[in-house]
């Protein structure tokens, strides 16, 4: 089958209406956009040709070894489940280009990756749904029916997903692949297909927190990085701070610099450059500056950005990577506090004594 994959002509992602269906389903079912990736190429149309080939060769192998021993037994009840007696079930496995069956396909891998997520998670179901309270909101609509495609797969989509957990159709799909109806064996499934990896932090996929940024995000974050509107400006707030040193504690690899200190020396009314009485400096006053990114000139309050940042509440800062609350273009760039730059920022003057 991979060398059929690999010699088959795919046809345009437009084309495709598998791909299209299946494009963007899988945010935050992988910690990785190569995972997210993988799961999708699954739906392009020369692969799921060759898995329908293969699952219809499965089913075959499946039939011959029931009429083995239907003869062996003596059983030979018209009413079993024949999937190769009905022309319908065959012309639907063979055809990946109907939406019904593709948007059940696509439903049937999430609830895989979510059951693959929930290795580890033992007793009570009480217990287990305390691990997810966080993912309730008051109002929310009830659960819809296993098996319900989801028009629009968004950050709301996803908590709920998550928060009800409907698992039963990712257990069909290991029943039907004769493996391990576990999570465990889920979990083993997505790192043997290169969707996991051997490490995949499930914990973080279960949370709930969002992984990546939705397309929608990125967007009103590119807006806001292009916005030259500074109501503190017009309004005469801004100061100019540029000839202070800033420091900050911040390694050589941080990228999202959001905080610096510096210090002002304040001389008496009547220090005197040249004075000598006072060789230590000991009647000099010092202000100690802390200077923080202005958030809200670049995603102010209701604005679109802070809602996207309010999804997250905080960054994230793992072994391996780092979640943050903006965008990159954001968090990295213009929020940044980074040298040689000219930035905005919240800045408080203390004089401490």
């Amino acid at each position: 089958q991979r060398e059929k994959i690999e010699s088959a002509e795919f046809v345009t992602e437009e084309e495709d209406v598998a791909y299209q269906l299946a494009k963007g389903r899988f945010i935050d079912l992988a910690t990785t956009v190569k995972g997210e990736k993988i799961l999708e190429d699954m739906f392009r149309t020369p692969v799921a040709l060759a898995a329908s080939e293969s699952l219809t060769s499965a089913a075959d192998d499946t039939q011959e070894s029931k009429d083995v021993n239907n003869e062996m037994t003596g059983n030979n009840d018209d009413n079993s489940n024949n999937i190769n007696n009905s022309d319908d079930n065959i012309d639907t496995i063979q055809t990946p280009t109907d939406p019904r069956l593709i948007k059940h396909a696509i439903t049937s891998l999430q609830s895989l990756l979510l059951y693959a997520m929930q290795i580890g998670i033992k007793g009570p179901t009480e217990m287990q749904n305390k691990l997810v309270r966080h993912l309730f909101r008051p109002g929310d609509a009830p659960q819809e029916e296993s098996g319900t495609w989801i028009p629009e797969w968004n950050g709301e989509a996803i908590r709920r997903f998550k928060f009800f957990r409907e698992t039963e159709l990712g257990k069909d799909v290991l029943a039907a692949l004769i493996w391990k109806r576990t999570a465990q064996g889920a979990r083993d499934l997505m790192v043997e297909l290169g969707v996991w990896g051997r490490h995949e932090d499930t914990a973080l996929l279960r949370s709930g927190f969002p992984i990546r940024f939705l397309e929608e995000e990125e967007r009103v974050s590119k807006e806001a990085e292009n916005n030259t509107h500074d109501p503190d400006r017009i309004l005469g707030l801004r100061k100019d701070l540029r000839n202070f040193k800033v420091y900050t504690i911040d390694g050589d690899s941080t990228l999202d610099i959001d905080d610096g200190i510096s210090v002002e020396v304040l001389k008496s009314s009547d220090d005197k450059s040249n004075d000598t009485t006072d060789p230590d400096n000991s009647q000099r006053r010092y202000r100690y500056w802390i200077h923080i990114a202005d958030v809200d000139r670049w995603a102010p309050r209701g604005s679109p950005l802070l809602k996207a940042a309010e999804r997250r509440g905080t960054s994230l800062y793992l072994a391996t990577s780092t979640l943050c609350m903006f965008p990159p273009n954001m968090s990295s760039g213009v929020m940044s506090l980074e040298s040689y730059d000219d930035k905005h920022a919240l800045s408080l003057g203390v004089e401490l004594n």
